[in-house]
């Protein structure tokens, strides 16, 4: 047995010993209306329905914004992405230009230079993973 279905049967008798030991009949005066004589069980099993719908709606609408806000920021993030590739593909042109017009650049900051590219690929594709990896939460 799930731990979820444990706590919901413990609830549902904690709600039963609760039900057969509070059967009074009870009046409840909201404004100028006067409910008939109900048990005070009903009025308490309402009164916490009526809690748990106020709480659902108002996280309803606090995970509307969240997901409006997830969405936003995904957008510059792939707009960002998209820049740093059009950025590394200038570099890379510009570097070539660069190296076909000097033939003295040592062989040493050629490798640091490719050695730096590496890492930020590295890192793009590892942020891509973890992007994807994301996205399949939110699906969930």
């Amino acid at each position: 047995m799930s731990f979820n279905v444990v706590i919901a049967l413990l609830f549902a008798a904690a709600v039963a010993v609760f039900a057969f030991q509070n059967t009074a009949a009870v009046q409840v005066a909201f404004l100028y209306w006067v409910s008939p004589e109900v048990p005070l069980w009903v009025v308490a099993l309402v009164a916490a329905a009526v809690g748990l719908i106020t709480m659902y709606l108002i996280n309803t609408v606090k995970v509307m914004g969240i997901s409006r806000q997830m969405r936003e920021e995904t957008k510059k993030n792939r707009k960002y992405r998209k820049e740093i590739k059009e950025l590394r593909t200038e570099v890379a042109r510009l570097q070539g230009r660069k190296t076909a017009g000097k033939t003295s650049r040592s062989s040493k900051e050629s490798a640091s230079d490719t050695d730096k590219t590496v890492k930020l690929d590295k890192a793009d594709s590892t942020d891509e993973k973890e992007e994807n990896g994301d996205k399949a939460d939110i699906d969930e």
